[in-house]
This record gives structure tokens, sequence and C-alpha cells, in this order.
């Protein structure tokens, strides 16, 4: 997408969508015309909208703002509305973090599968999926949106996957799928989250599934 225009479709979209939202929110009424002008009114009610008010109505829009974008871009589509010019700065900033801690894992691990998948070179599926190596560059620039405002909430979800297929691995007697997933989800934390899981991480009850596993 050219950095200086939106394409028609996510523009109407968007106003759409934001109309959708600004109906839902009560206004404030206004006070009758023959009411004494020097008689004190109330505060008008400040309309509450944010970002995530969209994104949670409309999850495509949200990745479309935020997923895979740049500042000229959302610059665009702040300007698509009257109502985007009156969100600040720094709300975008506070919503966008809460959207990666949410939006993050659920695409790593949806690349990672894919990854999966493009190993085991299924003879069914192997025009659908990439080269495994372009998935890597794919989980490449995810990992660039992780920061310290977001990182130790990503680093747990992240080690609970990884735990969750060390358990799959083990009760499936060791199903090569599972045996990938493991293993990536353990590369990718230690690659570009640089740590690394170790014993300590499980519960004492899981504890017996990581000896048996590291012996495998």
């Amino acid at each position: 997408m050219p950095t200086n225009q939106i394409d028609r479709a996510t523009r109407k979209a968007l106003t759409s969508l934001i109309r959708q939202v600004l109906s839902a929110t009560p206004s404030n009424p206004r006070a009758p015309r023959d009411k004494p002008r020097d008689k004190p009114r109330d505060k008008p009610h400040k309309m509450s909208i944010s970002l995530m008010d969209i994104f949670n109505t409309e999850s495509s829009l949200s990745e479309k703002i935020l997923g895979d974008n740049n500042a000229p871009i959302t610059v665009c589509i702040n300007g698509t509305c009257s109502m985007f010019n009156k969100m600040t700065a720094e709300d975008i900033t506070q919503h966008r973090e809460e959207y990666y801690i949410q939006y993050l894992p659920v695409k790593i691990e949806e690349t990672i599968e894919k990854k999966m998948f493009a190993v085991l070179k299924n003879p069914r599926n192997v025009r659908v999926y990439k080269e495994p190596k372009e998935y890597d560059a794919d989980l490449e620039k995810l990992a660039s949106h992780i920061n310290e405002n977001n990182r130790d909430s990503i680093l747990e979800k992240m080690i609970n996957k990884y735990k969750d297929y060390v358990r799959d691995y083990y009760h499936t007697g060791g199903y090569e799928m599972f045996d990938i997933l493991m293993k990536e989800f353990s590369v990718f934390v230690q690659k570009h989250m640089k740590y690394e899981i170790t014993r300590e991480d499980f519960e004492e009850e899981e504890v017996e599934i990581y000896d048996a596993i590291a012996d495998m």
C-alpha cells in the first residue's frame, strides 16, 4: 500500500465502523432554547471512544492499522474522519501496546504452525505454504514489535505455549508435529526474547515430563 494514501475500501469500512461506535455512545442533550443564558449549564459530556473500541468491533481493521503498518499510513487513517483527529498520540500509543499484547502471540503461533506444515512437506500442502526460511523472516518481523512494555506478557504466553506442546509431545509418544512446534517455540523465545526456558519454568507436577523430554 502506498504510504500517502489508504485504499477506498478500508477508508469506507473504517468510517462506517466509527459511525457504529459513535451511534452506540450516549450523547449530551442540548439545553432548551428558552432557558436564560446566564443560568449555569452542566459541563458538556466528553465522548469516550478509543482505538480499542474499534479494534474490539472489527479485528481486520485493527490489523490494517497496527499489524503491518508505518507512521505515514497511520496518519492517513487518522485523517479519514474528525473523530480520529481527536484521539491523542498518547492514547494511540497506549492502546497499540494493549493490541500487541493480544495480537502478537496469536500471529506468532499461527506463523510457527505454518512453518511446521512447510517443514513436514505434505504433498497436499506443498503449494499452500511458503519455504520455512520465509516464515523465519515473518517471525523476525513480528518479534520487532516486542519491547519492554509488552515483553513480560508475551514471554509468559510463549512459555505456556511451549509447555503445552511439551505435554502433547510427551503424551503422544514423540509425535513429529508436536516435536517441531515445541522446538520452534523454544527457538523463538531464545532467539528473539533472549530467554532460556529451563526446568525452573515448569510446575512441580510437570517436572517429570520436562525431564523425560530432556532425555529423549
